[in-house]
């Protein structure tokens, strides 16, 4: 089994309604090449190609610095 992968983000801090939101984006692409792979997988052999999309509106909920930056999922969507 081989299994490649590619990622890639972007995100931004929204300034309405307030500086803590964050929206972000993240692309995901996968692919995988089998070869006698029956008993986990659908399909025995071959490849299958995956697409992630995710999006995601946080809310940071301390305003200070702190080492460990607690944040609140408000939104998450993805499609597969």
């Amino acid at each position: 089994m081989e299994v490649y992968g590619l990622g890639i983000g972007l995100g931004t801090r929204l300034k309405w309604p307030d500086n803590y939101f964050v929206f972000y984006n993240q692309l995901d692409i996968k692919r995988y090449n089998l070869q006698d792979w029956g008993y986990y997988f659908m399909f025995t052999g071959g490849q299958s190609n995956i697409i992630d999309y995710h999006g995601y509106l946080t809310k940071k909920l301390l305003p200070t610095r702190s080492y460990i930056p607690a944040r609140v999922p408000i939104l998450n969507s993805g499609y597969r």
